[in-house]
């Protein structure tokens, strides 16, 4: 169901935006008004038989998952409403708006998955290569969560991850400086293209292209270590590390 609950609006947007449908080959664009039909009778259908099984599990006493009901209330609305309101320049806005959804709830994965590199939680795992004992009792002797030997022990073990993720304040300074380094640039070339031929390949120079492709390369590629990294079910220990299993 989110397959088609995410797709429908997607293609529906690019059968109504001419400068999207442009982006499309021309050999295709004739189906683009097709397949967005065919998403949206997939989705009414999937969405008819979710809110059934739904329905099953609250008659036969089952569980029901209220913050699974939740997420999918914010996130699928959300994507319709943005991708369906006309609006200038739309491929720009589209990006800016949703990314920001995907931005929120990842920062929040990843600073809720950081927290074994940091003391509070070693103290009580013995991630460090301690006894959970042996942490205890240090703390007992006075040895602080930010003393320097604390600090050491969980450096040699987590390397720059443990700076990182020691206080909100550095992540987030961390992220802004790496923001500073992926997104300036991106902007800079994106300003070139812009300038030198309103982002036609063929007015760009060869150089040019070829940053950009460099830079569009990384950014896929964080894309699939995402679908290497992030399975629960395969993974026992990535469960593990989320309190998920």
């Amino acid at each position: 169901m989110l397959l088609f609950a995410f797709n429908y609006p997607f293609v529906a947007f690019i059968a109504g935006d001419p400068e999207a449908l442009a982006r499309v080959p021309a050999t295709l664009q004739f189906a683009v008004n097709e397949l967005a039909t065919i998403l949206l009778a997939g989705t009414i259908i999937l969405a008819v038989a979710w809110l059934g099984r739904q329905i099953q599990r609250l008659l036969t006493g089952e569980l029901l998952d209220v913050p699974k009901y939740l997420l999918l209330a914010a996130a699928i609305p959300m994507h319709w409403i943005v991708l369906l309101t006309p609006m200038p320049h739309k491929p720009i806005a589209i990006v800016a708006i949703l990314t920001i959804y995907h931005n929120l709830q990842y920062h929040r994965l990843i600073w809720f998955h950081n927290k074994k590199y940091t003391r509070s939680s070693t103290v009580f795992t013995g991630t460090a290569g301690a006894s959970p004992s042996a942490m205890r009792r240090s703390l007992i002797e006075g040895d602080e969560p930010d003393s320097p030997d604390a600090n050491r022990t969980l450096r040699q073990k987590y390397g720059a991850a443990e700076l990182i993720s020691r206080r909100l304040l550095y992540y987030i300074a961390f992220g802004i400086l790496f923001g500073v380094i992926y997104q300036g640039p991106r902007q800079i070339l994106g300003y070139i293209s812009l300038k030198s031929g309103d982002g036609v390949a063929g007015a760009q120079s060869f150089a040019t292209q070829l940053g950009i492709s460099f830079l569009w390369g990384y950014a896929f590629i964080h894309y699939y270590l995402d679908s290497k990294i992030w399975r629960i079910r395969r993974d026992p220990s990535v469960g593990k590390a989320l309190n998920m299993s």
